[in-house]
């Protein structure tokens, strides 16, 4: 089991994030805030047939600007979670990996916040 944090350094919530979607045929997330869009410019540079499916929470973190950035790609199936008590970060790398904590999908989430995002990996019980 890892442990990330935004330290700056490789174990960024960002960079385990990179790390984790390489060759996944699938990534699962299930977040209440997102803004960073720009994350999956990479990601699918780096995976272009990875299927994106997102749960997120409309409310005043979610930027409609980004959502509008992807809503259209074929990669990405989106759902939406309209309740205030919907706060789960989950981040699931097709059947490899899962990073569980508390890192929102936004630039703050992932780069400059105090987050912590904790890996689980195929061959723990938990996953």
């Amino acid at each position: 089991m890892s442990l990330y944090t935004n330290t700056s350094g490789k174990d960024s919530v960002r960079n385990a994030f990179y790390k984790h979607s390489q060759g996944v045929p699938e990534l699962l997330i299930a977040t209440p805030f997102f803004s960073y869009h720009e994350i999956f410019d990479d990601v699918l540079k780096l995976n272009n047939g990875c299927l994106i499916r997102m749960i997120v929470r409309l409310g005043p973190a979610t930027s409609p600007e980004s959502l509008n950035k992807i809503i259209d790609q074929k990669q990405f199936q989106i759902r939406y979670f309209t309740s205030s008590q919907f706060h789960s970060k989950l981040y699931i790398f097709g059947d490899k990996v899962i990073l569980v904590g508390s890192a929102n999908l936004t630039g703050a989430g992932f780069q400059s916040n105090r987050e912590i995002c904790i890996e689980v990996s195929h061959d723990d019980e938990r996953f």
